[in-house]
C-alpha cells in the first residue's frame, strides 16, 4: 500500500489517512515478506467499543502464538477452562459455548490437503509407469546384447563396469527428460494459476524455486535407479557359454518374466488411473446436473461498501435507497440485498421450535439470511407454501421468517411449519419468537456437493446486523448493468462503494473448481498412462516376435497359418493381460475409495465406469498386441530359418 498508494514517501510515518471517514495516523510500515492476514493492506487497531458489541457476537477470529514446548492439544484444554469460567460467569451468552483449537497450517491448507495428496500419488503412479516402460526397454536391450557382454566378461571387463555402463545410459535419458520436464513446468505453471478461481495467498506458491529442483534431483536419481538397476544386473550377468554360442540369442526363460511382469504392473496402474478419471468425469457431470436452489443466469452480485460510522438507523435508509434506485435502471428485473452471495458461506445459530427441541435431541444449527428487497424473485428461489415478506414487514423489522424446506422437515416432521414461533438463539431477546410465514427451497450454500442445510431469512430491518450483497436479475443478461449500477450508487451518496461485482454463474462455476481441475488432470494423467502402457504391451511383444523368429518360421515350415500364429500370440499375451486386468481392478477399488469423498452421487465402485474402462482398456491393449502378431503371421519361414 505505501509502494502503490502513497508512492513509497519516506515521510509518511506520522502523516495522518482518511479511512472510512475516520483519520488514522501511520506509524509504521510493515516489511513487504510479511503478508499475514492474506491480502490485507491497511492495519487498524479492533478497538472494541462495549456499548457497540454483544458478548454473543462470534465474528472474530482469535491467532496466539504457543509456548515453547506446548501444543496445540495443550492449548485446546486450556482454553476449555477459559471457556467454562466464562460460561460460569455469563450463563445468557456463553453457557454450552466452547472454545476451538486449529493449527494456522491446517485452517489454511487442510481442505486441500486430501486433493493434493491424490495428485502427488497420481503423479508417482504415472511416473512409475515410465519407470516400468524404460525398464522394459532397458531388458530387452540387454536381452539383446548378452552376447555382446559374455565377450566383454570372457576377455576380462568387471560386472561393475558393465553395470555402470548401462546406469550411465538411463541417467542420461532420465536427466534429459528431467529437462525436458522443467521446460514443460514452466510454460504449464502460469496458465495453471490463471486457471485457478482465486488470487493465491502467500502461503501458495508454484515458483520453480531450489527446493522443488533439489526434488527434481532426486526424482532423476531415483528414476534412473529404479529403470535401470535391474536391467543393469541382469545385463552384467550373462550365462557365458550359451551366450557365446550362436543360437544363444534371445530372451532368457527370467529375463522374459520380468519383462511380462513390467508390462502387467503398467496394465495395471493404467487401469487404475482410467478408473479414478471415469470417476471424477461421471461425479463432474452429475455436479453439473445438480439444482442449486438459485437462479444464476442473469443475475450479478456487488457488495456495497459503506463508512463504519454510519449508524444503523441512517444504514438501513441507505440500502432502501440504493434498492429503490437500482430497481429504476433500465434493464434491472428484480433487485433484492442479502447477508451472503450463495456458495459463499452464511453465519449459524441454534434454532428451534419455541416448544424446545425433542428430549434428548441437541438444538439445530441453521445458516442466517439476512434480505431487503425482490430478494427471492431476484435469486430465483421458488416458494413452497405461504408467502414471502410484504414490504411493510421489510421495512418495519417485524419478526416474521421464512424457511426453507429442509428446516420445516426437520423442526417439525410431522406438523405444519406455517405461524408456528421459532427461536433463534443468536436473538437479542432470547424469549422473543419468530413466526415463520413462508417455506421455500433449498439453497446449496456449502456448495453443489452438499445438501441444503437449515437456512432461514429473516427482514434485515428486524436484526441490523453487517452488511448486505445486492443481487440483480437483469434483462440484459452479463454485466452490462453494472456500470449503470455504479453510477446510481454514488447518485444515492457519495460516500458509498460498490465492491466486489460478479455474475452469479461465474460464482456457480467456480463452486466446484476443484472437481474440475482434478477431473482435467486426472483425465490428462489417465491418458497418458494408457498412451505408455499401450507402448509398453506393444513393444514387449514386438520384441517377443523378434527373438522368436525361428520358432515361429519353424511352426509355419510345418504347416501353420497366419491365423494359428496370431491366435497363439493372442492367447498368451492375453493371459498376462487377464492377471493384469484383475490386479488393476483391485487397485481401481482401492483408488475408488481414496476418492470417495470427492465424489458426488457416483459409488466408488461405479459398475458403469468400471465396464467402460475394462471395454477401452482392452480394445486399447488388442491393438497393441493385434499388430505384432500379424507381423509374426506374415513371416516367411524360408527367410526366418535361413537368417536364423
Amino acid at each position: 500500500l505505501w509502494q502503490r498508494q502513497l508512492g513509497g514517501d519516506p515521510d509518511v510515518v506520522g502523516s495522518v489517512l482518511d479511512v472510512d471517514g475516520q483519520p488514522h495516523s501511520v506509524v509504521g510500515i510493515l516489511a513487504p515478506e510479511i503478508k499475514f492476514p492474506d491480502q490485507a493492506d491497511l492495519f487498524v487497531p479492533l478497538a472494541l467499543d462495549p456499548n457497540r458489541e454483544r458478548r454473543d457476537d462470534r465474528s472474530y477470529l482469535t491467532l496466539g502464538r504457543l509456548a515453547p514446548g506446548v501444543g496445540p492439544m495443550q492449548a485446546a484444554t486450556q482454553l476449555g477452562e477459559v471457556a467454562e469460567r466464562l460460561a460460569a460467569d455469563h450463563p445468557d451468552t456463553n453457557e454450552d459455548w466452547g472454545i476451538w483449537v486449529n493449527t494456522l497450517r491446517e485452517s489454511r491448507v487442510g481442505r486441500y490437503t486430501q486433493i493434493l495428496w491424490v495428485l502427488v500419488g497420481v503423479v508417482a503412479f504415472v511416473l512409475l509407469l515410465a519407470c516400468a516402460n524404460v525398464a522394459n526397454l532397458m531388458l530387452q536391450r540387454a536381452a539383446g546384447a548378452e552376447r555382446e557382454m559374455a565377450v566383454r566378461m570372457a576377455i576380462g571387463s568387471g560386472r561393475w563396469s558393465l553395470v555402470r555402463r548401462f546406469l550411465m545410459e538411463i541417467v542420461l535419458v532420465a536427466v534429459g527428460g528431467a529437462l525436458l520436464s522443467l521446460l514443460f513446468a514452466y510454460w504449464v505453471l502460469g496458465a495453471v494459476v490463471t486457471y485457478l478461481p482465486f488470487t493465491l495467498p502467500s502461503y501458495m506458491s508454484f515458483d520453480l524455486d531450489w527446493t522443488v529442483l533439489g526434488l527434481l534431483a532426486v526424482v532423476v536419481l531415483v528414476t534412473a535407479l529404479v529403470a535401470g538397476l535391474l536391467p543393469a544386473l541382469r545385463a552384467s550377468k550373462p550365462e557365458l557359454v550359451p551366450s557365446l554360442k550362436e543360437s544363444g540369442r534371445g530372451a532368457s526363460g527370467g529375463g522374459k518374466r520380468m519383462r511380462n511382469v513390467l508390462v502387467g504392473a503398467q496394465v495395471a496402474l493404467s487401469l487404475m488411473l482410467l478408473m479414478g478419471a471415469g470417476l471424477m468425469v461421471r461425479s463432474f457431470g452429475e455436479l453439473q446436473d445438480v439444482d442449486p436452489g438459485f437462479r444464476a443466469a442473469d443475475t450479478f452480485s456487488f457488495a456495497l461498501e459503506m463508512p463504519e460510522e454510519v449508524e444503523t438507523g441512517e444504514r438501513q435508509r441507505l440500502y432502501d435507497r440504493v434498492l429503490s434506485r437500482v430497481s429504476a435502471l433500465p434493464g434491472a428485473e428484480e433487485v433484492g440485498g442479502g447477508s451472503f452471495v450463495p456458495m459463499r458461506g452464511s453465519f449459524d445459530t441454534n434454532v428451534e421450535a419455541a416448544g424446545g427441541a425433542p428430549e434428548g435431541e441437541a438444538a439445530r444449527s441453521a445458516g442466517v439470511q439476512l434480505v431487503d428487497g425482490d430478494y427471492f424473485d431476484a435469486l430465483g428461489i421458488d416458494l413452497v407454501k405461504g408467502r414471502l415478506f410484504a414490504g411493510g414487514e421489510l421495512t418495519t423489522g417485524d419478526r416474521v421468517a421464512v424457511i426453507n424446506r429442509t428446516m420445516e422437515r426437520a423442526l417439525w416432521p410431522e406438523g405444519e411449519a406455517l405461524g408456528q414461533p421459532l427461536r433463534l438463539t443468536f436473538d437479542e431477546s432470547p424469549d422473543a419468537t419468530w413466526t415463520v410465514v413462508g417455506v421455500v427451497e433449498g439453497v446449496r450454500r456449502r456448495g453443489l456437493a452438499r445438501e441444503p442445510g437449515l437456512e432461514v431469512y429473516l427482514p434485515y430491518a428486524a436484526q441490523p446486523q453487517g452488511g448486505l450483497t445486492f443481487f440483480v436479475h437483469t434483462s440484459a443478461g452479463g454485466l452490462d448493468l453494472a456500470p449503470a449500477v455504479r453510477s446510481a450508487v454514488q447518485e444515492v451518496d457519495p460516500r458509498l462503494g460498490v465492491g466486489l461485482v460478479q455474475p452469479l454463474d461465474e460464482v456457480l462455476y467456480w463452486s466446484i473448481w476443484q472437481q474440475r481441475m482434478l477431473r482435467y488432470l486426472l483425465s490428462l494423467f489417465a491418458v497418458l498412462a494408457l498412451i505408455l502402457a499401450a507402448v509398453g504391451v506393444y513393444g514387449s511383444l514386438s520384441y517377443s516376435v523378434t527373438t522368436r523368429q525361428r520358432e515361429i518360421g519353424v511352426r509355419m515350415a510345418l504347416g501353420a497359418d497366419l491365423r494359428r500364429v496370431v491366435r497363439m500370440i493372442m492367447r498368451e499375451a492375453g493371459t498376462l493381460l487377464a492377471v493384469s486386468l484383475a490386479v488393476g481392478l483391485a487397485l481401481a477399488l482401492l483408488l475408488g475409495q481414496v476418492l470417495a469423498g470427492l465424489l458426488y452421487g457416483v459409488a466408488p465402485w461405479d459398475p458403469v465406469t468400471l465396464t467402460v474402462i475394462l471395454v477401452v482398456l482392452v480394445l486399447v491393449a488388442a491393438g497393441s498386441v493385434l499388430v505384432p502378431a500379424l507381423r509374426a503371421g506374415r513371416l516367411n519361414p524360408v527367410r526366418a530359418l535361413r537368417e536364423e
